[in-house]
């Protein structure tokens, strides 16, 4: 009897102590990394600055890129930051970072290569790696902004048998101010089928809040003017330039794109 008043005894103590080892204290959270979970390499904080370009390269084709538009990129303590092309104007917008490391300036998208403290190297769409370094003053500031240059449409050809093909817009031209973080910026336009006398339609890849959006778009075509609807946006801009190499639409003295025919 005793015996077995002793067994519960100790049965009793066991299981009280399992309980009280599994009742809710300092809970421990695991931290680590989820499966496909990719960690943030690089942040806004170490772009602050002024980064002027200084060399380029196509590593596709060992070759050395000629600089005849240098990039002028600066990104102020948030996510602010300007860009400027050459004697283009100066674009002003936000900067973003993605996971997949690339970041979106106020007027162009980068892969980014590496960052140190005063070297920056970054690639672009077309496979060009831009070296930039860290400046106290652009030099273009030092002799003062020259004025924007002006978009000579007379010169242009418009030739709409070259409109129906894959367009990536390479260069962006807009007045400071105009773009905002709210702008629907065209990246890419995918058209891909005449459907009428005057209307298209195909696929639009642009950026907003500096998140990229697909979306299928109408285009229509009426003297030089160009209307292109999709779901989230709808632009209305002017023709200057259509040809076997480049497209050129948008507002004069608002916003204006480059596409380089990407076929």
């Amino acid at each position: 009897m005793r015996y077995s008043t002793a067994l519960l005894s100790l049965l009793f103590l066991c299981i009280s102590y399992t309980v009280s080892a599994q009742q809710p204290g300092l809970v421990v959270k695991d931290y680590k990394k989820k499966k496909g979970e990719k960690k943030q390499k690089y942040t806004l904080d170490q772009f602050q600055g002024r980064w002027q370009e200084n060399y380029c390269t196509r590593p596709s084709e060992k070759a050395v890129v000629t600089i005849t538009d240098t990039f002028y990129i600066r990104f102020f303590d948030g996510d602010k930051t300007t860009t400027k092309q050459g004697e283009s104007v100066v674009i002003t917008g936000s900067a973003e970072i993605y996971k997949d490391e690339y970041i979106t300036t106020s007027a162009n998208d980068f892969k980014i290569r590496g960052i140190t403290k005063d070297v920056m190297s970054l690639e672009d769409n077309m496979g060009n790696v831009h070296s930039f370094v860290r400046k106290d003053i652009f030099e273009y500031e030092k002799a003062g902004p020259p004025p924007p240059p002006p978009l000579d449409a007379e010169k242009y050809t418009i030739d709409i048998a070259f409109l129906k093909t894959n367009w990536y817009a390479y260069r962006r031209g807009a007045n400071p101010g105009f773009v905002k973080s709210e702008t629907a910026l065209i990246k890419k336009l995918n058209i891909t089928e005449k459907t009428g006398d005057n209307t298209y339609k195909g696929q639009v890849e642009y950026a907003r809040y500096g998140k990229a959006i697909v979306e299928a778009f109408t285009l229509t075509l009426n003297d030089n003017k160009i209307t292109i609807v999709a779901e989230g946006n709808t632009w209305n801009m002017e023709l200057y330039k259509c040809d076997a190499k480049e497209l050129v639409i948008g507002k004069k003295g608002e916003l204006v794109y480059y596409f380089n025919n990407d076929n």
